[in-house]
């Protein structure tokens, strides 16, 4: 299957109720299936939630249950967490959050990804804002190392006689 650039789960698409770990971690592999083609470790485990959580990029649970924050901040983090690093997701996720909820966030994120899908760059109203950029080329560099590696997979079935 041809890569093509993820579009993450709008806000109508998102759980209602909070969910404990496995229900997340079930949730969470239906979601993001698109991003696991071709990859052989998990897009996401129980231990990275745990450390996501422990570094501040996701809100912690309450009563160990994830309500639609931190599903959205988990959504937004397992799709950047092959092009940044733990400390450079924290700055992101911190910037990010002066003076913005996330649900706006993830809106603006999610929107960003259609604007890739639809091959258009950074809408107008967001090419001064540098946290709109910044995950736009995010964007951008995640889907470009899906495409490599779909591209080198290919180079490999062609050498196999």
């Amino acid at each position: 299957m041809k890569s093509a650039p993820y579009v993450p789960p709008s806000l109508m698409e998102l759980p209602e109720i909070p969910l404990y770990m496995d229900q997340l971690m079930e949730w969470m592999e239906k979601k993001m299936i698109f991003l696991q083609e071709g990859v052989e470790k998990p897009i996401l485990t129980k231990t990275m939630v745990n450390n996501y959580v422990k570094s501040g990029i996701v809100e912690k649970p309450l009563k160990k249950k994830y309500a639609r924050d931190q599903i959205m901040e988990l959504l937004m983090v397992c799709h950047w967490k092959n092009v940044l690093t733990m400390e450079e997701m924290a700055m992101l996720v911190k910037e990010g959050r002066k003076g913005s909820s996330v649900e706006d966030l993830y809106s603006l994120y999610r929107s960003l990804c259609l604007a890739f899908e639809q091959g258009q760059g950074v809408p107008a109203s967001q090419k001064d804002q540098s946290w709109a950029r910044t995950v736009y080329n995010v964007i951008v560099s995640e889907w470009n190392r899906r495409k490599a590696k779909e591209m080198l997979r290919a180079f490999s079935k062609e050498e196999t006689p």
